[in-house]
């Protein structure tokens, strides 16, 4: 992780964050914080939540 450089296209994200998003394999699961009610509001709809 420190002998790594991220590109600019994620500058103002975490460092994990912003490494994983050029990691082909882990990008495609990836989400933005901020976008966590699109995903889980069917999930808990469904539990009454």
């Amino acid at each position: 992780m420190y002998s790594s450089t991220m590109s600019a296209e994620n500058a103002g994200e975490s460092i994990v964050w912003s490494l994983a998003c050029q990691d082909t394999v882990l990008r495609k699961g990836l989400r933005l914080p901020a976008e966590d009610g699109n995903y889980e509001k069917p999930l808990m709809d469904a539990r009454g939540l």
